[in-house]
């Protein structure tokens, strides 16, 4: 078998909870039956066959025959580090669903890393297959019966007096009572009507279902390491699907040979949405409490939820987090006198306070406890933004590894910037590093909550990597030749990034400029501009 990945040559690691939706075409495996085209939607490296070389795991979904996205079937193929030799496991009738992803991590305890499928049916609520494969010593094969990840543990439920639902765990000896919610705008429609009586006696059973799973992740299953639990999620509705009213969040783990349930959670449902609302009624006139208050509650509602729930409820949080940095920003000038200035003496005497402000306060207590710190702006300015490294010792656990990366990036964007008062404040490779690490991150999530920033942070970079800035073009402005020192540059991002976006524009710029090496000449300019719009809106213009 030969599969074109040419264009495949990153390593992709997302949460499971994604989809990777890059497609591109294969030609048929030897030995599969599929008649259709084949796609590559994920490609990853690790080591999966135990002697410690990184192997090759490829997802290749097989398009139905009525077309768009929808794969008819789905195959994992395992190409050895070693030996180069290929292996391939077909998924079956449960691998049929729209483009999936993979995971990978020790479930086992054997050191080698085991194969997990996510492949999303397209039914309501999301509900996706699982599957969780070995290739321990080259031959890849099922661990556990994808049906009974799917179903989860057996599970009763029965309703009960004054709007409570009960959901009964024999196996495991548990019982765990949820409320039910009734509507919170006057004239909304109440779906217990009829079920309850205006004391709150039960009238008629209520109809309850729990979904099969729809989100899955790994995690430690201590803090010392060693093999990981596979942790599922699944809903619990009431009446109608969208009314949902609680999760069973269940941790499997290796246990005697075998996969099998270790712990059952049934927790009430947690609306990231509810969350966002709760944290504007914070008076966050004490940045450092207001904080902890809101991670606080954060954790609590949180921390045993599926993780698409604690992404939505921490990118909440960083909106209030940031709306409590922009305000002390502010108070910065004010405290300075910037504001109430009025003679240009008054002005100057205002702004040179403000350094000596922005230290103190960087130093603070409630700085430091509410994660804040003070940056220089460039024009005698300065911000406040997210200490570094304040989210990931707050939340990293319990955000997706794509977060995790964003906030990593962010945080030099916005603690070490490369743009101050019109000019680059560090070498253009620099700038070219970061800008490579933008365009990575969003060719690999395409379905990040923060997608739209990354997009921006990588724009910004591209344009001063490319363009230059106001007070350090890349030419000389007395006679608009280009400087070597950027020419030199920018080859040498084309030659450390040949397969980018980024790298094929620095190298198509370096063949205009040295045709004409006047960059302030009309036809180069437009020719530039050209190829700068082309890297920067690719995907619009696909």
């Amino acid at each position: 078998m030969h599969i074109n990945n040419a264009r495949f040559n990153r390593i992709a690691r997302v949460s499971i909870a994604l989809l990777a939706l890059l497609t591109i075409p294969v030609r048929g495996f030897a030995g599969s039956k599929q008649s259709s085209q084949g796609i590559i939607h994920f490609r990853t490296e690790a080591d999966v066959t135990g002697d410690r070389i990184a192997d090759t795991v490829v997802l290749v979904g097989y398009e139905s025959e009525l077309g768009g996205p929808f794969c008819s079937s789905h195959e994992v193929v395992v190409t050895d580090g070693a030996t180069k030799e290929e292996t391939l496991l077909a998924l079956g009738d449960r691998g049929a669903g729209y483009p999936g992803s993979l995971l990978l991590g020790d479930i086992n305890g054997d050191g080698a890393s085991e194969i997990i499928v996510s492949i999303p049916t397209g039914g309501s609520g999301g509900i996706t297959n699982f599957f969780i494969a070995s290739a321990a010593d080259g031959n890849v094969r099922l661990m556990v019966d994808p049906e009974k990840i799917a179903h989860g543990p057996e599970l009763a439920t029965s309703s009960l007096d004054h709007y409570t639902i009960e959901v009964m765990d024999e196996v495991r000896n548990s019982r765990t009572l949820l409320g039910l919610s009734k509507p919170d705008q006057p004239g909304e429609s109440d779906p217990y009507d009829e079920y309850y009586s205006e004391s709150g006696a039960l009238l008629r059973p209520i109809d309850i279902w729990v979904d099969p799973v729809s989100g899955a992740e790994l995690a430690p299953a201590d803090e010392k390491g060693g093999p990981q639990q596979f942790i599922t999620y699944q809903k619990i509705w009431a009446i109608y699907h969208a009314n949902s009213v609680g999760i069973v969040r269940t941790a499997w783990k290796y246990l005697d040979g075998e996969l099998a349930i270790a712990s059952v959670d049934v927790i009430p449902y947690l609306d990231p949405d509810a969350y966002a609302t709760y944290l504007k009624s914070i008076d966050s006139s004490d940045p450092a409490r207001a904080v902890k208050q809101a991670i606080s509650d954060y954790k609590a509602r949180f921390h045993n939820a599926p993780p698409a729930f604690r992404e939505h409820a921490f990118a909440a949080f960083r909106q209030f987090h940031l709306g409590i940095a922009r305000r002390e920003g502010e108070s910065l000038e004010r405290i300075a006198g910037i504001r109430d200035a009025r003679s240009s003496d008054e002005i100057l005497a205002a702004y040179a306070r403000l350094p000596q402000i922005a230290k103190d306060r960087k130093a603070s207590h409630t700085f430091r406890d509410a994660g804040l710190t003070t940056v220089y702006a460039g024009e005698g300015m300065w911000t406040v933004e997210p200490r570094t490294g304040f989210y990931s010792k707050q939340f990293g656990a319990m955000l997706p590894t794509s977060v995790l990366t964003f906030l990593e990036l962010d945080e030099v964007e916005r603690n070490k910037p490369w743009l101050a008062d019109g000019a680059l404040v560090v070498s253009i490779k620099e700038l070219g590093r970061r800008t490579a690490e933008w365009e990575a991150y969003v060719e690999n999530n395409p379905n990040s909550l923060f997608l739209g920033e990354a997009k921006l942070r990588f724009n910004q970079a591209l344009g001063g990597l490319l363009l230059g800035t106001n007070n350090t073009p890349h030419y000389d402005s007395a006679t608009g030749l280009v400087r070597d020192e950027a020419l030199r540059a920018l080859s040498s991002h084309a030659e450390a990034y040949p397969n980018t976006r980024s790298g094929k524009a620095a190298g198509e710029i370096v063949q205009i400029l040295k045709k004409t090496p006047d960059a302030q000449d009309d036809a180069v300019r437009r020719k530039i501009k050209r190829v700068v719009e082309d890297a920067m809106y690719a995907d619009e213009r696909a």
